[in-house]
């Protein structure tokens, strides 16, 4: 059976041809954009935490010397 088929449809035209690698490339091309844009949101969303990690631990020892300030101004 399958030497009945493969004589009729065993090559692509030249224009076949280029236009299959023509679509790879863009189907290559379309996969590494999706990558690079998993790859920035996670970089974003690293940022993002970090920078409210930051925030909350730039806030401690403002409060604590808050605090400090406070309780040293009533033991006097």
């Amino acid at each position: 059976m399958w030497d009945r088929i493969r004589h009729n449809h065993e090559y692509l035209t030249l224009t076949g041809k280029s236009g299959t690698k023509r679509l790879i490339r863009e189907e290559l091309n379309k996969l590494k954009e999706e990558a690079r844009k998993d790859i920035q949101w996670q970089r974003q969303n690293t940022q993002w935490k970090l920078t409210i990690a930051g925030v909350i631990i730039g806030w401690v020892p403002g409060i604590s010397g808050i605090v400090i300030a406070i309780i040293s101004l009533f033991s006097k």
